[in-house]
């Protein structure tokens, strides 16, 4: 559950930054490009600011190769989260792991 402006401003501007960059759903499906299989875990920095870290990008071809590409990103949560670039034609599937902690939340 969302509980403050800041945390929904963080996921709008997620959300947002994928929609820049995924393009046409129907587009995408239909050409048969490369899926992004992209792990991300929500953090709560020391300072209590929220942040996005990557836990593992690959890349699956249509003829089935796997590549890891998680060595692109910084080590641990950033601000701004991690930036997705993909091709025009290729798909995404996206986790988010929970990992905020609310310190004054019990």
């Amino acid at each position: 559950m969302i509980k403050t402006a800041t945390q929904l401003g963080l996921l709008l501007a997620f959300a947002l930054s994928l929609v820049a960059l995924g393009g046409s759903p129907a587009v995408s499906a239909a050409s048969g490009g490369d899926k992004h299989l992209i792990t991300l875990k929500a953090s709560t920095l020391p300072s209590g600011q929220m942040a996005y870290e990557m836990v593992s990008h690959k890349i699956k071809s249509p003829d089935g190769q796997e590549r890891d590409v998680t060595g692109r990103y910084a080590i641990g949560p950033t601000v701004p989260g991690p930036t997705l670039v993909m091709k025009e034609g290729e798909t995404a599937e996206v986790t988010l792991e929970h990992g905020w902690r609310f310190p004054n939340v019990r």
